[in-house]
């Protein structure tokens, strides 16, 4: 009998939020006014200081972001102490995205999706063994078309407003071009949470 054993495995947490969000995305769209907001993975778009998520209207996504992770803890075995550190606001506008990037000193990445258009973007993860990958086997050696094969080198994911996302904070990911055809923004709260030891 042959067994096949996943090993090196990582993870996407996906978790739907039915809370209302208009007055969140006001306080977004407030908060891009006359704010320069930082650069730092985006390109094109407008990335806010460090928000305090504890704040109205803020506060609401806090219990919604506390169920996935209590997901995410039992799943990868951590201790379920916590510390959410920081979070931001990214709104991507027409031809907007977001570079390669990870993101450090946190034990976990999220992203909490406000507004989603169509067509405004996927976020893709990439295989921290995409190099390895890439070198020893060509595409024409698949049978199976990226998405559907048991290892790729980028994993896509095509979120829907309300969601929320958690993956290792180690995980490199970025975000795709905003090409909505009316020009509406895509727009995210990003934020990370440090795993303690007591």
């Amino acid at each position: 009998m042959t067994n096949i054993t996943e090993i090196f495995p990582t993870y996407l947490a996906n978790y739907k939020s039915n809370i209302n969000l208009d007055t969140v995305l006001d306080e977004c769209f407030q908060m891009e006014k006359g704010n320069d907001g930082v650069k730092i993975s985006n390109v094109g778009g407008w990335q806010s200081d460090l928000i305090d998520l504890t704040s109205k209207p803020f506060d609401v996504l806090v219990p919604e972001i506390l169920k996935i992770l209590q997901t995410v803890i039992e799943y990868t075995k951590l201790k379920p102490y916590y510390t959410i550190r920081n979070a931001w606001i990214n709104i991507n506008r027409a031809n907007c995205s977001n570079l390669v990037h990870m993101h450090p000193e946190s034990s976990i990445g999220g992203v909490f999706y406000i507004k989603v258009p169509e067509n405004s973007g996927k976020i893709k993860f990439l295989n921290p063994a995409r190099i390895g990958i890439t070198s020893n086997v060509s595409d024409d050696q698949w049978s199976a078309k990226p998405f559907h094969r048991p290892i790729t080198e980028v994993y896509e994911y095509l979120p829907v407003p309300g969601e929320v996302l958690m993956f290792p904070s180690w995980l490199e990911h970025y975000v795709e071009n905003n090409d909505n055809v009316n020009n509406e923004p895509r727009v995210s709260i990003a934020f990370n949470i440090k795993i303690n030891s007591r």
